[in-house]
């Protein structure tokens, strides 16, 4: 018995661990019996359990805990996707980390380098499906997220990148904010960055700016970006907050534009709704005074001339500072 729950995959130990670090030894035999349980002999699993216990050898909370890892396992490791291939089997399905219009972005572990990365999955028919994957692979920046792989699974794209664990979205969101130079510093580099590549990002925002596991800025989203042409048209921008309403030219401002925005929000307080938050840079937008500080002089002065250029034909009323 003892060998055959030695020889459960160590991909399974692998996904406890990471997800349940503090897991006992005796916790982790449970949980090597459940993976056993599930991929030979079903019928036997809970008669030992029942045995350990009725022995004395494991307490009634052991068994709300392995309750946990059960359902764990269940949701996790246990049910497969429907219809994979080879090639896409050979990721393990951790979590869900968003879904947009046209695809939805997993958080997996590989079976074979044991590694954390997002798999995007696209629709083969959703608009431009293939831009994205072409696109990122022409890039290679700290401050942009990386793409390692890309195949196709009957009608579905799979993009395998960088795994990112938090957002701006979330760091905007916190109780404390931090590092407010950093990540402006970050943010502009790496647009500067896709701008000299001949791209637009066209959908920058709080949520399609990652921070990876070093707390290192990745923008990431390649779903809109476009090669600047002159033929572009409004058609091209994403209507949202981050966005210019009326945009008489379509280049890289709708960028620039995009990331004044995203700095007014990173130093306005954080409001109870979203409609709140919408509502102030709108007005800001439209001419209400706002002051911030810069506590850096160097990209002080590149701010200033950043939003000078950006709303120099708006109502806009800023005023910039440093210590």
């Amino acid at each position: 018995m003892l060998r055959r729950i030695k020889s459960v995959g160590d991909s399974s130990k692998n996904i406890l661990l990471h997800h349940f670090p503090s897991i006992n030894k005796k916790n982790y035999i449970l949980f090597s019996l459940l993976a056993l349980h599930y991929h030979n002999d079903q019928s036997q699993i809970f008669n030992i359990l029942k045995q350990l216990y009725d022995n004395g050898l494991l307490e009634k909370t052991d068994l709300l805990e392995f309750e946990k890892y059960v359902r764990y396992y269940q949701n996790i490791v246990v049910q497969p996707k429907p219809q994979l291939t080879m090639e896409c089997n050979d990721y393990i399905y951790l979590d869900a980390l968003g879904k947009g219009a046209y695809g939805t972005v997993y958080k997996v572990m590989h079976r074979i380098d044991q590694q954390i990365y997002a798999l995007k999955e696209i629709s083969h028919d959703g608009p431009d499906a293939l831009q994205e994957i072409q696109t990122m692979a022409k890039l290679d920046h700290p401050h942009i997220v990386r793409y390692y792989h890309s195949f196709l699974r009957n009608d579905t794209l799979c993009i395998q990148m960088q795994y990112c664990p938090s957002s701006l979205k979330q760091w905007l969101n916190a109780e404390t904010r931090t590092n407010h130079v950093e990540i402006i510093r970050s943010l502009m580099d790496g647009v500067q960055y896709l701008h000299e590549q001949g791209f637009i990002h066209f959908d920058l925002k709080p949520d399609n700016i990652l921070f990876d596991a070093r707390n290192v800025l990745k923008l990431c989203d390649f779903g809109f970006a476009k090669l600047f042409s002159p033929h572009l048209d409004e058609t091209s921008v994403a209507f949202n907050i981050y966005s210019p309403n009326d945009p008489t030219v379509i280049d890289y401002d709708v960028d620039w534009y995009a990331v004044c925005v995203i700095i007014i929000e990173m130093y306005l307080p954080k409001y109870v709704t979203n409609m709140e938050k919408i509502i102030t840079i709108r007005r800001i937008l439209q001419g209400k005074k706002f002051s911030f500080t810069v506590h850096d002089l160097a990209l002080l002065e590149k701010i200033k001339k950043l939003f000078q250029r950006i709303f120099s034909s708006g109502p806009c009323s800023f005023s910039i500072d440093s210590l």
